[in-house]
């Protein structure tokens, strides 16, 4: 892998709704950590109904991890889509189905991309509770371009924080 010349700091957000969805985010998080994501720290749990998802669908558990990485953005993308395959998720990645387990790039320091592989802050952040919760506990004043308000301020903007802590 090509990677960048310094560290970067990162956010990935994690999300399962099927068996043991505590064990899936961990074990995500290690394997990550193996592919070049390092110092993740883990946020606590939040539980959320299922969100876009079939009726009835179980109740997803996300978290965030922040840490750092010298890999590129389209590398960190690369790891979190290898490591999404590896624990079982299909590559056709329905965005209506249950799942094992849900990995997305979040953040990348203040890098701001849109392009037709990968969208810099993640393209639904912003309206997001189950991602920007656990992103607050963690990094509450890390400033979000191009919207240039912090984690906390663009948390408390949205209408409904549904998430429970675990």
């Amino acid at each position: 892998m090509n990677s960048a010349s310094k560290s970067v700091k990162i956010a990935i957000g994690l999300g399962s709704n099927l068996g043991d969805r505590k064990a899936y985010i961990t074990e995500a998080v290690q394997r990550l950590s193996e592919k070049g994501l390092h110092e993740l720290k883990l946020s606590r749990l939040y539980e959320t109904e299922a969100f876009d998802c079939e009726p009835d669908a179980p109740a997803f558990y996300n978290a965030v991890a922040v840490g750092k990485s010298t890999l590129t953005a389209e590398e960190l993308l690369a790891a979190c889509l290898e490591t999404e395959c590896e624990m079982g998720r299909l590559a056709n990645r329905g965005y209506h189905e249950n799942r094992i387990i849900d990995i997305d790039l979040l953040l990348v320091d203040e890098q701001v991309k849109n392009d037709a592989s990968l969208s810099l802050p993640h393209a639904q952040l912003t309206e997001r509770d189950f991602v920007l919760q656990p992103l607050a506990e963690l990094v509450p004043d890390w400033q979000i371009p191009p919207h240039n308000k912090t984690v906390k301020d663009l948390l408390s903007s949205l209408p409904d924080q549904n998430g429970k802590p675990i």
